[in-house]
C-alpha cells in the first residue's frame, strides 16, 4: 500500500526534525545561537549506536535506556559550546561551526575504533513500536518516538506560554540586562538553555540512528541544519515550528518515496530532486518576504556582560 511508506518516513523525519528544532529553540530563546544542532545530533546518534552495539540486546525496550543515555552524553558535549559562548563570550557562529566539525571527527574516530570492519555500528536494537514490521504494518506508525514528540509539543508549549520559567527564558533572550535587574540569573538561564538544547538534540540523533542503523557513517544527512531552518521559518514560536516541521517532513518523505521509482512513483522518479529541494526554496521565499521583520530574540548571539547596562 503506497500510503504506508509515505506516512512511515513522514513520522520518522517529523520526529527528528521537530525535536532538532526544539533543541535550537531552547538555546536561542535564551540568547545563545546554536548552529551546532547537527553536530550534537551526530554525537547522540554515535553514542546510541555504540552502546547498542556493545549491549547486543535486540529488545525494543532498550530504546528507553539508549535514548536518555545518548542524550545525556550529548548534553555534556554541549557544555563546550556553553563554555565558549557564555563563559568566554566567544562568537556563537564560530563556536557552532567548530562543534559541528568536532562532532564529525569524534563520530568517525569511534566508528573506526569500535565499528564493524571500521565502517559502521552494528546495533540490533529494534524500533519500539506497536507492530513488528515498520514498512508494512500500520501499527508501526504508533511508536515511542511519536509519543515522545507529541509530549514535547505539549510540554514546550505550556512551558513557554504559561510558566514563569518559560518567561525567564524569553526575558533573557530579549533583554538580559532588564532580566538581571528583575532578579533573574541570566547566565544560569543561558546554561540551562544550552544543556537542554544538547540533551534534546541527542534525542533527535538517537532517533535518527534507530532509523539509519548500519547506514550511519558519522553524519545525519544535514538534518540538524534543516531543523535550524524550521526554527527560523517557525519564527521561534512553538506552533509555527510544528507547522514548518510538518511541511518539511511531508516533502522529505515524498521525495524519498518518489526517488525509489517503484509502483505509482515510477513516472515521477526524475522529479524527486525537485521535491527534495522544495523545503529550502520555500524557506528562501518566506525569508525574502519577511526579511524586513526580525522575529529572533533581540539579544540572540550577543554576549552578555553584566558590567554593561
Amino acid at each position: 500500500m503506497v500510503i504506508i511508506p509515505i506516512i512511515t518516513y513522514f513520522i520518522v523525519f517529523f520526529c527528528v526534525l521537530l525535536i532538532g528544532a526544539f533543541a535550537g529553540f531552547f538555546s536561542e530563546k535564551s540568547g545563545t545561537v546554536n548552529i551546532a544542532i547537527d553536530g550534537m545530533m551526530i554525537i547522540g546518534a554515535t553514542f546510541y549506536g555504540l552502546l547498542g552495539q556493545q549491549i547486543q540486546n535486540p529488545s525494543m525496550w532498550m530504546q528507553l535506556f539508549l535514548l536518555p543515555f545518548s542524550a545525556t552524553l550529548t548534553a555534556l558535549f554541549a557544555v563546550l559550546h556553553g563554555f565558549i559562548t557564555i563563559k568566554l563570550k566567544g562568537n556563537h557562529i564560530i563556536s557552532g561551526v567548530a562543534m559541528n566539525l568536532l562532532a564529525v571527527a569524534i563520530s568517525v574516530i569511534f566508528i573506526k575504533i569500535f565499528g564493524v570492519n571500521q565502517q559502521k555500528f552494528n546495533s540490533p536494537v529494534n524500533e519500539l513500536t506497536v507492530g513488528a514490521d515498520i514498512q508494512n504494518d500500520w501499527t508501526n506508525i504508533i511508536s515511542f518516538k511519536l509519543f515522545l514528540t507529541l509530549a514535547m509539543i505539549v510540554v514546550i508549549y505550556i512551558v513557554f506560554k504559561k510558566s514563569r520559567w518559560g518567561l525567564h527564558f524569553a526575558a533573557v533572550g530579549e533583554n538580559p540586562h532588564a532580566a538581571a535587574a528583575a532578579g533573574i540569573n541570566v547566565n544560569k538561564i543561558k546554561w540551562i538553555g544550552v544543556l537542554i538544547s544538547g540533551f534534546i538534540a541527542g534525542l533527535a540523533g538517537g532517533i535518527y540512528f534507530q532509523y539509519a542503523t548500519s547506514t550511519f557513517v558519522g553524519n545525519v544527512g544535514g538534518l540538524g541544519f534543516l531543523s535550524l531552518i524550521i526554527l527560523i521559518m517557525g519564527r521561534w514560536k512553538t506552533l509555527p515550528i510544528v507547522g514548518a516541521a510538518l511541511l518539511f517532513s511531508f516533502l522529505y518523505s515524498l521525495s524519498i518515496n518518489i526517488g525509489t521509482g517503484t509502483g505509482v512513483f515510477e513516472a515521477l522518479r526524475d522529479y524527486s530532486n525537485i521535491i527534495y529541494i522544495s523545503p529550502y526554496l520555500i524557506t528562501l521565499i518566506v525569508l525574502a518576504i519577511s526579511s524586513k521583520r526580525d522575529f529572533a530574540p533581540k539579544f540572540l548571539g550577543i554576549p552578555y556582560d553584566k558590567s554593561l547596562k
